[in-house]
């Protein structure tokens, strides 16, 4: 099932939504991203301070604090990791589609490897597990090929 956000119009999974006792579908009519906009500044969304924690601020912002965060699990300088998105134009290396904080994931082409580093999204960095990149990228292209 499915409903429309009130605020950004966009269909969406009933998942999507908090839940509200006081509704008819016991669902805010706002979906959840929209939930924490209170407003528009300068065409940039303004957001419910009270809602947002530090680190969900950093990973929406792209910070360097969000970078450092990230490239500490891995032991990797933040500037390295950074600059890595950057000359992957902001694509997930394996099946090319738009990345950002949300779903965005450091990942090791060769597993349990620490040579060499991609950015991939959450669903590419799961699907792959423990293959090899070589592997992974012929997988990924003939599972891609079969929806278009």
């Amino acid at each position: 099932m499915e409903k429309t956000c009130s605020r950004c119009k966009k269909t969406l999974s009933l998942t999507k939504f908090y839940r509200d006792k006081q509704k008819k579908d016991g669902l805010k009519s706002y979906c959840k991203s929209c939930d924490l906009i209170i407003g528009y500044k300068n065409g940039k969304p303004f957001y419910n301070q009270r809602k947002l924690n530090r680190r969900t601020l950093n990973r929406m912002a792209m910070n360097d604090s969000y970078w450092k965060q990230l490239s500490a699990r891995h032991k990797l300088d933040f500037l390295y990791v950074k600059s890595l998105y950057e000359s992957q134009n902001k694509l997930c290396f394996y099946c090319k589609i738009f990345i950002d904080g949300n779903n965005l994931q450091l990942d090791h082409y060769y597993p349990q490897s620490n040579e060499k580093h991609v950015l991939s999204c959450s669903d590419c960095n799961r699907l792959k597990w423990n293959k090899n990149g070589d592997e992974f990228i012929k997988f990924i292209s003939s599972y891609i090929k079969r929806f278009s």
